[in-house]
């Protein structure tokens, strides 16, 4: 088993050159020289998150000469549904022994869209096609050539995650004022744990902002589960135009939540309101 390569791709506008020098392997040739096969063999989905997707790639090289030689690095691009997504280069060496073959697993991390809009309209297909063309850079100090590798296959996607309904619960009064907690839950229809980077949550209540924007850490939705996401506040009667007094006839709040997941560049949205009896 050769070593694994790993790289994180960036967008870019890289050129993958396709040939090597025809002359020097022609020069190469005539003293016996037999170019080395390449061959993606398969490919896996090693990581799930919701802006990008760590995949590994089984490699089989074949070196028929009676001399070894190195793979000395690889040029890249990647096509998501028909889109040019990413490029790059590893260069991380793996070397081939004379009249040899070995296997290698290419790691690579590839973010799935630049905009968040973009990203949902992704994410809304189970599937899509995917397009790998990489060139291989194979040779000695003394020369080099490249070996074209093409892969092409249907990549699975991550679904979004679904916000429920918000439960509200008035949890008593005291000097301080009225605590009320709002869950607000997530569901992961994955069949695989879900890393979030984070939530934002707005609160109104009788149409008086209490919450703008509050940061939420980050957590991970389990695999076909929901995750309560509780919103705990204390709001003061004064706030609320509401007296001591006036707790007794279990008045009536409006309310409205602003419930934001974050991942990279998407901020998945969610909005819900009712009304919920002091007591």
């Amino acid at each position: 088993m050769g070593r694994a390569l790993h790289a994180t791709v960036s967008a870019g506008g890289l050129a993958i050159p396709l040939s090597g020098c025809a002359t020097l392997q022609n020069v190469m040739k005539s003293v016996g020289y037999q170019d080395p096969s390449v061959e993606i063999v398969s490919m896996a989905v090693t990581d799930w998150r919701l802006t990008q997707l760590g995949t590994t790639f089984d490699v089989a090289i074949r070196n028929p000469n009676s001399v070894g030689f190195t793979l000395q690095g690889i040029q890249y691009g990647l096509k998501v549904d028909g889109h040019q997504l990413t490029t790059g280069r590893s260069e991380t060496p793996v070397t081939v022994a004379a009249n040899g073959s070995t296997t290698t697993k290419l790691a690579f991390d590839f973010p799935l869209a630049e905009t968040a809009n973009a990203l949902i309209a992704l994410l809304s297909k189970p599937e899509v096609d995917y397009a790998l063309d990489s060139a291989f850079e194979i040779g000695r100090p003394d020369f080099a050539i490249t070996v074209p590798v093409n892969k092409t296959g249907r990549l699975p996607l991550p679904k979004l995650p679904q916000f429920g309904v918000p439960t509200a619960e008035y949890q008593g009064a005291s000097m301080a004022g009225v605590k009320v907690r709002f869950v607000p839950t997530l569901a992961n229809p994955n069949d695989f744990d879900l890393p979030i980077e984070g939530f934002e949550t707005s609160l109104k209540i009788n149409q008086r902002p209490v919450l703008t924007n509050q940061a939420r850490p980050a957590a991970t939705l389990a695999a076909g589960t929901e995750t309560p996401v509780p919103i705990d506040v204390t709001l003061s009667l004064a706030d609320l135009g509401l007296s001591a007094l006036s707790l007794i006839s279990k008045p009536r709040l409006d309310w409205a939540v602003d419930f934001s997941l974050l991942a990279g560049s998407l901020k998945l949205p969610f909005s819900a309101s009712g009304r919920l009896r002091l007591g």
